[in-house]
């Protein structure tokens, strides 16, 4: 019976490595067509709250025991649409160039209008 439960206990941890591999996948997906795996994995890992290496580990399904909390946190992320994200960082994104601005603005003007005009056209115009 021993003999069982061990396999039985090795099984489950496989299943949950390759769970939580196709789940940092599925985390990390690429926000550009070329994106580096290495990104993918850095993004993981910040969205998981673990290190680079822990999150490279369940990439290659290197790690078999998983936390539950890393695991609870993947299945949530996962559940996540990447659209709603990827909404949220242009949003980031257009603040953060629109407080540029602002500071160019304030610097001179007259001396940064090239650059501003730069930040509002690759913002998409808007402002």
């Amino acid at each position: 019976m021993e003999k069982n439960s061990g396999r039985n206990n090795e099984a489950a941890r496989m299943a949950h490595a390759v769970e939580m591999q196709s789940l940092i996948k599925l985390i990390g997906t690429p926000l550009f067509a070329d994106e580096q795996r290495i990104f993918r994995i850095e993004r993981a890992a910040r969205k998981l709250g673990t290190s680079v290496r822990t999150a490279k580990a369940y990439w290659y399904g290197e790690r078999t025991k998983i936390p539950s909390s890393h695991m609870d946190k993947a299945r949530e992320l996962a559940g996540i649409p990447i659209v709603k994200e990827a909404k949220n960082e242009l949003a980031a994104l257009r603040q953060r160039i629109a407080r540029l601005e602002t500071a160019l603005a304030v610097q001179d003007e007259d001396f940064h209008r090239a650059q501003i005009a730069g930040l509002r056209q690759s913002s998409g115009g808007h402002r």
